[in-house]
């Protein structure tokens, strides 16, 4: 994620140092460049920002020093050993390949949708202007673009779940921030991209919980905040061996 922003934010930067030299040989000032550039560099920015966990170090993950084995695994409560804050993968559970599926056929969906909409639009502009060459080529892009699309966002990370048979628990700090169109959601030890849902009206109000989500769709399962108590839970989704309060009554 910090990877992706950094290469937005140095490609912005370069593009706004461009327009004022294009400008300078000559050309008119390309206005519209100038404000896409700026919006690419703000967005890489806030990429390489808050696309990082919210700690540095297992040390500041785990404030009472348990440094050692913070992956080590889940003890019979469902807690993580020796460990504060940590991140763990957890096997499917009755109901998460259903959901996966679901939102899959509906994130299919909707794009197939969009697509209907934006080939039927392209088509009545071919029999108005007669520019048929210029339909086929139009339809042939979108159909490359959105294939593209459903292919790396929709396609490729449900069937890593599905072939992988678990999904992500990570308990700590938790941070919702807001991208435009999206949000991230940031943990102790990591930071996942997420689309809108109903779960982020819970996150947003949290600075400290336990989330269980699938591992690269990054679909919300399940949110408990520091009381133990859950907030949301997916339809279909049955947690289990979850004791989020210890024996001295702490998360």
């Amino acid at each position: 994620m910090r990877i992706g922003g950094w290469i937005m934010f140095i490609l912005g930067i370069l593009f706004v140092l461009a327009v004022p030299l294009s400008w300078i040989n000559g050309d008119d000032l390309p206005l519209r460049a100038l404000i896409y550039s700026i919006i690419l560099v703000v967005t890489g920015w806030r990429l390489k920002t808050y696309g990082t966990g919210l700690v540095s170090s297992p040390a500041e993950s785990n404030p009472g020093g348990a440094t050692e084995g913070v992956y080590t695994g889940w003890n019979e409560g469902g807690l993580p050993k020796r460990a504060e804050n940590a991140t763990m993968e957890v096997p499917f559970t009755p109901g998460v390949a259903d959901l996966i599926l679901n939102s899959f056929n509906k994130a299919s969906g909707q794009i197939a949708m969009l697509t209907g909409v934006l080939f039927a639009v392209i088509l009545i502009v071919g029999l108005v202007k007669g520019a048929w060459l210029l339909v086929g080529v139009f339809a042939a892009s979108l159909g490359l673009v959105v294939g593209a699309i459903w292919v790396f966002v929709v396609a490729v990370p449900a069937w890593r779940d599905l072939r992988a048979r678990t999904y992500m628990r990570s308990r700590g700090p938790i941070q919702l921030v807001s991208m435009g169109n999206g949000f991230m959601l940031r943990f102790a030890d990591r930071a996942i991209s997420l689309s809108k849902g109903p779960a982020n009206a819970w996150l947003a109000q949290l600075h400290w919980g336990v989330v269980d989500y699938s591992s690269h769709g990054h679909i919300i399962l399940g949110v408990w905040d520091s009381d133990g108590k859950n907030l949301f839970l997916a339809d279909g989704y049955k947690p289990e061996n979850l004791i989020l309060v210890d024996a001295h009554g702490k998360m």
